[in-house]
């Protein structure tokens, strides 16, 4: 994902579709923090996935669309959408760690 906002910053934009690497990885983010979110307790009612990992996939899965969002909508659309999601005033920052490290 990193990849792809270095390609946008040159101008190489393309809008992944489901198909394509970049697609199936925005897929698989979303995919894996759906099951992080929802997953099972234990017999105590404890979840399975700590709070710490859940959120950890919820940082990726909401840097995934913030990339989603800079690819296929037009600018001032792609800035509301991740400024809306990001209200610290380090997000650039934040969110490039999002998109660059694995939970």
């Amino acid at each position: 994902m990193a990849a792809a906002l270095a390609a946008a910053r040159q101008g190489e934009v393309t809008v992944p579709d489901d198909d394509t690497p970049r697609g199936l990885r925005l897929r698989t983010v979303a995919a894996d923090e759906r099951a992080a979110s929802r997953a099972a307790c234990d017999e105590n009612g404890r979840h399975l996935i700590g709070p710490t990992d859940r959120e950890a996939w919820n940082r990726l899965a909401g840097a995934a669309l913030a990339l989603s969002a800079t690819l296929r909508l037009p600018p001032q659309q792609a800035a509301s959408s991740v400024l809306n999601q990001r209200l610290d005033p380090r997000w650039r920052d934040q969110l490039m760690a999002d998109i660059a490290g694995p939970p």
